[in-house]
């Protein structure tokens, strides 16, 4: 009992600690009026990996609707911090609120430094069309969708997620080129698109959590200052990130030039700093333990199965990021064979 009492007080003493070093950053995200892949205002030709046949699908109307579906499945994702493109400025303006069609410069407004552009986009639609025995055509429709959230201050994709759908249809010879056969084509095809916005914007909503953590400078070297904190909390090599002096509120603009375990090397471009400031920094992925030790072997010695990757998987997330190894599955039956 006594050892219990004592884990769920180093528990409790790590999460006050942790709290106290990061917490979720505040953002808003709008959604972007316009379909990569398929927008009207762009030439096919400079769209290559999108199928003529299928850009013809999606027509003005049809791109309208899945514009209009788009916004509401981002507002649903975000109820509390969905805004429209017209409501991101300077600075933040009054109490929040959601404008659907504000005018410029009324009502609330927020930072563009605190905000995220949401883009879908097609990047790629492909038409595969092959003749069978009895008269039959059969059609298959892959279509690959994504959604990324995009930095506009720093013109940087900050996340991305996509799904490739496949819609398949099989026609009679003399059906094939009739409005009828393009009809079915378009009502499939443009709902498994609106079924992919939801699916994706869900995974967006699940893990798009942006965290606000206070880094040191602790030393500058060679030009470079040397942060207390590296590839753990999210620094990535050749990233650049926005930074918060916490005294001045001033901002600065750096590049990661190496990362490591427990440090980062950044260049300053922008603004002012130095050996002893400490800034705040918005992470948006997550950390990457990809350099870590693989040391712990996991064998999966169940007859179910079950995947030795997914018991590794389960058993990784409940170790947690910090421990100073990483799991590497091994196919228990493979093993055995060579035993």
């Amino acid at each position: 009992m006594n050892a219990i009492m004592k884990i769920r007080s180093l528990l409790t003493f790590l999460a006050v600690i942790w709290s106290t070093c990061s917490s979720a950053s505040q953002f808003y995200v709008f959604p972007v009026n316009e379909i990569e892949g398929v927008s009207l205002s762009v030439a096919p030709e400079k769209r290559p990996l999108i199928d003529a046949r299928v850009r013809a699908l999606f027509t003005e109307p049809v791109q309208s609707a899945i514009l209009a579906a788009f916004d509401k499945e981002i507002v649903r994702a975000f109820p509390e911090s969905s805004v429209h493109a017209r409501q991101v400025r300077d600075a933040t303006k009054g109490k929040y609120q959601y404008i659907e069609a504000p005018v410029c410069g009324e009502g609330y407004t927020t930072p563009v430094e605190r905000s995220y552009a949401a883009v879908i986009g097609l990047t790629r639609a492909s038409w595969y069309q092959v003749e069978r025995d009895g008269g039959r055509v059969e059609i298959l429709v892959p279509i690959t969708l994504n959604i990324q959230l995009v930095k506009p201050d720093l013109s940087k994709v900050v996340y991305s997620v996509s799904e490739t759908l496949y819609s398949p249809f099989i026609f009679g010879k003399e059906e094939v080129g009739t409005s009828a056969m393009v009809s079915k084509v378009a009502d499939l095809v443009i709902k498994g698109v609106n079924s992919q916005i939801t699916s994706l914007v869900e995974t967006l909503k699940s893990n798009f959590k942006p965290k606000d953590i206070p880094i040191n400078l602790v030393g500058r070297e060679q030009g470079v200052l040397i942060t207390d904190q590296g590839f753990e909390v999210g620094f990535k090599l050749d990233d650049e990130l926005q930074g918060t002096n916490q005294k001045s509120g001033a901002q600065a603009l750096f590049r990661v030039v190496s990362v490591d375990s427990g440090y980062a090397a950044l260049k300053l471009i922008d603004g002012s700093a130095d050996k002893g400031d400490s800034f705040v920094f918005t992470f948006e992925t997550s950390a990457d333990d990809s350099r870590k030790p693989r040391v712990m072997p996991v064998v999966n010695m169940r007859q179910d199965g079950q995947s030795a990757s997914i018991v590794a998987d389960l058993f990784s997330k409940n170790i947690g990021f910090k421990a100073s190894f990483q799991l590497a599955p091994v196919d228990g039956k493979r093993s055995s064979n060579h035993s």
